[in-house]
């Protein structure tokens, strides 16, 4: 009878000395009395596969934005050198790390119903739409961001590719606006006053010339 596998990821060399990238599964074989009687091992030529990913890699390294790609259990699997950059870790610190050690204690908690029902139902999209993201830096300081999600088909699996932006100059320069129209109108409303009751002051004398 077969006894549980064991899979390990190893690098064979051909006859030629060239490299294979393999995928190697292996069960124990157990006799009548449920000792060891040998072992079956199945060889997987990865090669294929180690080359979508490392040209991923290389996309997602060219990316402008932080990004983050989680698997269905919503543990981080791949980071870019921009998200180390965006959240101060290194990406050792975050692989297979919950997604939501990236994202301030108020909003954790709300975080892993609402990606599981993006999971139920993967799909591009903005995520926040009309909300204020934030998220958490690894010295614990919080900044306003944009998210896109994207699902990825992998093998037999689908992963969310999250790409983040921190977007403090834009809510800067928001605000500073915001700042500015009101500071316009402020000014709008004192010179009608002033023009109102500068009116009325030349009324005044200028009705006694007249009479």
């Amino acid at each position: 009878s077969l006894g549980k596998s064991a899979e390990a990821e190893w690098v064979l060399i051909r006859k030629d000395g060239s490299h294979l990238p393999t995928l190697i599964s292996t069960t124990a074989i157990r006799d009548e009395v449920g000792g060891i009687a040998g072992f079956l091992s199945i060889v997987t030529d990865v090669t294929r596969q180690k080359q979508a990913e490392s040209r991923f890699r290389a996309l997602l390294e060219s990316a402008p934005d932080a990004m983050v790609v989680i698997n269905s259990e919503g543990r981080i699997v791949l980071v870019n050198t921009q998200a180390e950059k965006l959240f101060g870790y290194d990406r050792r610190q975050m692989l297979q790390r919950e997604v939501e050690m990236l994202m301030p204690a108020a909003d954790y908690p709300q975080h892993p119903v609402r990606r599981q029902n993006f999971m139920s139902n993967p799909h591009v999209e903005i995520m926040g739409a009309g909300l204020e993201l934030w998220a958490l830096r690894s010295n614990g300081s919080t900044f306003p961001i944009e998210v896109s999600l994207s699902p990825i088909e992998f093998e037999d699996t689908v992963l969310i590719a999250s790409s983040i932006r921190d977007i403090t100059q834009r809510k800067e320069a928001e605000k500073a606006l915001l700042t500015a129209l009101e500071t316009e109108r402020e000014l709008g409303e004192l010179k009608s006053r002033f023009v109102s009751m500068a009116s009325h002051e030349f009324r005044t004398p200028l009705a006694t010339i007249l009479a």
